[in-house]
């Protein structure tokens, strides 16, 4: 659920928050809160679809699939990424058949074969830095016992 301040925003203002939090543009993004982001995109689209002309369907329908993506919710992702090429203004739709071509290449990085030997290579690094820290938290519990 959204706290009550933010449920208030306009539904422009709820899709500039989620958008921040999700930009696949991992140099602009704001790691940590990607659930409260889904929610906020989430109701940017509700408001949309009941009535506020503050932001464009195609545009927040395109947030809320980034929000999906970075929730792990893939699948929700591209029905609702190809939904929003369906809503583009027919000056913009082929803007946003590159975004469904991004979402989806995006998608594959992560779950293809590359996106797996990248996590196996996280995990092995994780593995590695947790041995280290432990050797070196020994010492100390051994030192404060004594």
């Amino acid at each position: 659920p959204l706290p009550a301040d933010l449920a208030a925003k306009s539904a422009l203002e709820l899709n500039d928050f989620a958008w921040k939090r999700v930009d696949p543009d991992q140099t602009k993004r704001q790691f940590g809160e990607e659930p409260l982001a889904l929610a906020a995109a989430r109701a940017a689209v509700a408001k949309i679809e009941a009535g506020d002309k503050s932001s464009e369907l195609a545009s927040t329908l395109d947030t809320l699939a980034w929000a999906l993506v970075a929730n792990g919710l893939d699948d929700e992702a591209k029905a609702t990424e190809s939904r929003a090429v369906e809503q583009a203004p027919d000056d913009k739709k082929k803007d946003y058949e590159t975004y469904r071509a991004n979402l989806e290449r995006a998608l594959a990085a992560v779950t293809g074969d590359a996106g797996k030997k990248a996590l196996a290579d996280l995990e092995s690094s994780l593995s590695t830095i947790e041995a280290g820290v432990g050797k070196r938290r020994q010492p100390l519990v051994v030192a404060q016992e004594g």
